[in-house]
């Protein structure tokens, strides 16, 4: 399915979610092995051709010398390597290397499922149809209210549930 935003576009507004919010059950590979040089990430163990990486996913980065963040993937360059980059104020920009070193933990999760959602409901809202997407994809008021949209679910899946307000009775 089409989707207005991608998890690099929240990375723009709010790279939290990546770090601490991702849920076990839409990480799409993780491990210890990560090993950074320029832009190039490498993983022995990844298998990032096969699992659902593509360019505009997000990688988290953390080892013990200072590497704690999340980067742009840029490209999947075969099943262990991965092209990487700081976040950049436009797409078409130059790649921006992070800070080099090996043995770095990683975890690649995706919001895939709640922007697929809050793509439905905009194309539902607005009766527009399927086949009918391809001139307003690139529509960047979209793209935005998509994002803003999508962090709201996951934020308000964090909210602790009360089971009954202060003073009710049943």
């Amino acid at each position: 399915m089409v989707q207005f935003s991608q998890d690099v576009d929240i990375l723009k507004w709010e790279p939290n979610l990546f770090c601490d919010l991702a849920w076990p059950s839409q990480t799409l590979c993780e491990g210890d092995d990560g090993e950074l040089s320029g832009t190039t990430f490498t993983s022995s163990s990844g298998s990032f051709d096969s699992c659902g990486l593509s360019s505009g996913k997000v990688i988290y980065l953390n080892d013990n010398d200072g590497i704690n963040g999340c980067y742009e993937i840029v490209s999947v360059d075969s099943a262990t390597q991965l092209t990487v980059s700081v976040l950049r104020g436009d797409d078409e920009g130059d790649l921006i290397a992070p800070p080099s070193g090996s043995g770095i933990g990683y975890r690649v999760s995706t919001f895939d499922p709640q922007a697929q959602e809050v793509t439905y409901n905009i194309l539902s809202y607005f009766d527009i149809k399927a086949d009918e997407t391809e001139n307003i994809l690139a529509n960047d008021a979209l793209r935005q209210a998509s994002v803003y949209a999508v962090m709201s679910v996951v934020f308000a899946e964090r909210i602790p549930r009360i089971s009954e307000p202060v003073g009710s009775s049943s």
